[in-house]
């Protein structure tokens, strides 16, 4: 489809990208398309991406740098990397954080929300966007909004994992932990849940904590820490208890004083809650999150919303993820070991979104979800498991996305 504006659709792209992972050539192709044309977004200057381009060409930007795109945008440019193999990628990926820790990282480690498109309101920032650096802080920058919101740093603190898990960058998965313990701190209820500012004016809403739950279980998968598959868990549970719509899927938020956000269903909100709540039914092996997975797809499979929205490629993604089981890696070993931790680190390397990577140490207990008895081979390995059923013991790193590549994903029974 053609729209006047220009930008990064975040479904579009991981389909193709999923699909090109899987050899699929034309899909590839078209997600390198995607991703080259869209670097004229990037602030050649600061790094960071412009919100969009208009005139339906990629020439036109408008200047605004808002939270979401830089998310979205070092989500996707680190798995193309990986995917197609392509390091200047990566390279778009670090310097969007690089703009991130310079101009909207709070004293605190969470992020602010934006910068402004204009130095000064009313005038067009064309001049001043063309500027170098040195000259732009002779004139000074754009107004920061120095808000900070629980959805915000939820995205950013996923999308900093992804750029962790292609680039190994102890910087990065440093930043997204700062950030996700600031909110937790200054954000978080007694029962697991977040607001979305300070004062949470109508809120809770749903989106800001399915945002940091999100968050969460992708810090767990890059780092094996159980605290953050617990945070998962609890803030999981928060939604079910207080969103869940007696009849299908989860609404928007709670004390809206005008009642309509209160029983609004966003459909890619409800998209995201289907994702999360299925992945985590798998790294918990709770009936319960698949339950509640269901229950959101059921919202979005109506006939009156899904053929309202009958190109929302994140319908497709949900339905696909829910029918399939994740790419399972899991590395038995102790957290003591090089070779272990060698060994994770290519799991975490692997370029796949719907996966769960888990590290089964003995001296730590038992995984959440036990479904697979490991052998004990008195040495650390990896392991790549789908229904219930593993690969040969795997000792080199980089035996783990190769064995990955040739063990596709089998339909759930």
């Amino acid at each position: 489809l053609k729209f006047k504006k220009k930008f990064l659709d975040a479904d579009s792209i991981e389909l193709a990208l999923q699909r090109a992972y899987r050899g699929d050539q034309r899909e590839a192709q078209m997600a390198r398309m995607t991703l080259t044309a869209n670097l004229k977004l990037l602030d050649p200057a600061w790094g960071g991406m412009y919100q969009y381009s208009t005139h339906g060409d990629w020439d036109h930007p408008h200047f605004e740098k808002i939270i979401p795109t830089q998310a979205k945008n070092i989500k996707f440019y680190a798995l193309g990397a990986a995917v197609l193999k392509d390091p200047a990628l990566i390279e778009a990926a670090k310097r969007i954080f690089n703009y991130l820790k310079q101009h909207l990282q709070s004293p605190g480690g969470a992020f602010y929300v934006s910068q402004d498109a204009d130095l000064k309101k009313g005038q067009s920032g064309a001049e001043y966007f063309a500027l170098s650096a040195v000259k732009r802080a002779k004139l000074g920058e754009p107004a920061v909004d120095r808000h900070l919101y629980s959805k915000e740093n939820g995205l950013v603190v996923e999308a900093l994992c992804t750029l962790y898990s292609v680039s190994g960058d102890a910087q990065v998965l440093g930043a997204a932990k700062r950030a996700a313990e600031w909110i937790m701190l200054h954000r978080g209820n007694k029962e697991g849940g977040y607001k979305h500012g300070e004062r949470d004016a109508g809120g809770p809403y749903l989106i800001d904590s399915l945002a940091m739950a999100r968050a969460f279980l992708a810090l767990y998968a890059v780092s094996a820490e159980k605290k953050w598959l617990k945070a998962a868990e609890t803030t999981g549970r928060f939604m079910i208890n207080h969103f869940q719509d007696p009849t299908a899927g989860y609404i928007a938020g709670l004390n809206d004083p005008l009642n309509s956000i209160s029983v609004a269903r966003s459909v890619d909100d409800n998209v995201a809650a289907a994702r999360f709540f299925n992945l985590l039914h798998h790294y918990l092996g709770s009936a319960e999150m698949k339950s509640a997975a269901q229950h959101a797809l059921n919202y979005v499979s109506l006939d009156s919303v899904a053929l309202d929205d009958a190109t929302n490629e994140g319908i497709l993604l949900a339905e696909q993820e829910l029918g399939a089981y994740p790419t399972h890696i899991a590395i038995v070993g102790s957290k003591k070991d090089p070779a272990a931790r060698r060994l994770f680190g290519a799991a975490v390397a692997v370029p796949v979104i719907y996966r769960r990577i888990e590290w089964y140490d003995a001296a730590e207990g038992p995984l959440a979800n036990p479904d697979i008895s490991y052998p004990d081979l008195g040495k650390s390995s990896a392991f790549v498991c789908s229904a219930g059923r593993c690969s040969v013991p795997i000792v080199s790193p980089s035996g783990v996305e190769q064995t990955v590549i040739a063990f596709q994903n089998r339909p759930t029974t």
